[in-house]
């Protein structure tokens, strides 16, 4: 046998290894499935056996933490989820779902420190906002405050979510002024945003025009 026919079946072996590999793609649908119709158990099931097949599958990842989290094993859902936003830190919702998992697992300390060092390294409205939402879940109204208003000045009052945030976070304070006012802001920002008219029916108010308020970022970034 000739050296360059040994080098040749060197090169083809991952490639004929990797054709002999159990496909996941049937495991991941039948996962996708069961975890819209909540079936946890089958859904957990099923990205398990994708994942025996092809580790490397971040979407796959975060769907066996959604899974985990519907039947009560948070502390699994966590471990899955870091890894899946390891893989794709760009994605919001594997983010969110870290956070979910390690707040119903009570695991406050990580969460903070997941939270926080992802707004100030990123520095990002969604991060800000993801960690005064987490944070109001989790009972610190001051640290959800301070994030918020953050989110708002960086966001200069372009979109709802900030607004949203505030709104909600002094709703739960009794402060009904101020969460009017955010809620104001908010429909001024985004009008048509399904959460701002969501809030506005819970509230009992017909959006119309004159409703809407200027943020007070999209004047000089000073929340009043």
């Amino acid at each position: 046998m000739t050296r360059l026919t040994l080098i040749v079946i060197a090169l083809c072996a991952p490639v004929l290894t990797g054709c002999q590999q159990p496909n996941s793609v049937p495991h991941n649908e039948r996962g996708d499935q069961a975890l819209l119709s909540e079936n946890w158990a089958r859904a957990a099931s099923e990205y398990e056996k994708a994942l025996a097949a092809r580790p490397d599958q971040p979407k796959a990842r975060h769907g066996l933490a959604r899974a985990y989290i519907g039947l009560g094993r948070p502390l699994e859902a966590a471990e899955q989820a870091k890894i899946a936003y390891a893989q794709r830190p760009e994605e919001p919702e594997y983010a969110d779902t870290v956070a979910e998992a390690l707040l119903k697992a009570d695991r406050k300390d990580e969460l903070f420190r997941f939270l926080r060092q992802n707004a100030s390294e990123r520095g990002r409205v969604d991060d800000w906002v993801r960690l005064g939402t987490f944070a109001r879940a989790a009972g610190d109204a001051d640290s959800a405050m301070t994030a918020l208003i953050t989110a708002a000045r960086v966001d200069r009052g372009r979109t709802a979510a900030p607004q949203l945030g505030l709104y909600e976070l002094y709703a739960s304070l009794g402060q009904r002024d101020k969460a009017m006012q955010r809620l104001r802001n908010a429909y001024y920002a985004e009008p048509t945003n399904s959460r701002v008219r969501t809030a506005l029916a819970a509230e009992g108010i017909q959006p119309e025009a004159s409703f809407g308020q200027i943020p007070p970022e999209r004047w000089d970034g000073v929340v009043r």
